[in-house]
């Protein structure tokens, strides 16, 4: 009767490769997100802070406000684009890396 010990199988993660970039990719979603909220709020709130004071007399008045309003939102949504667009190469490269897996892995046959 033999004891022999097999040699384990070298066997990392293969979900690490993508990592890097799905986190890249939520941190900049998260973060496109927040500057279009922001600067939303800060935009309008100032908006409304002239109608209130009577200051808003002309539609040119509260140009400020809109226009950083939607510079605001444009920046955000290409923050997020980015991030969606990294988070999808992430999740393809991990998936990729799957379907490798076992052939760099090697085989349990002796």
């Amino acid at each position: 009767m033999s004891t022999e010990i097999p040699e384990p199988i070298e066997a990392g993660p293969p979900a690490r490769h993508g990592r890097k970039w799905i986190v890249l990719g939520l941190v900049l979603l998260v973060a496109g997100g927040l500057v279009a909220v922001l600067g939303t709020y800060l935009g309008m709130t100032h908006s409304f802070r002239l109608i209130e004071e009577d200051q808003a007399s002309t539609p040119d008045s509260l140009k400020v406000g809109v226009d950083a309003t939607k510079w605001s939102f444009g920046i955000g949504a290409l923050f997020g684009l980015f991030g969606l667009a990294f988070f999808v190469v992430g999740i393809s490269q991990m998936l990729n890396r799957r379907e490798e897996a076992p052939a760099e892995w090697g085989s349990d046959s002796p």
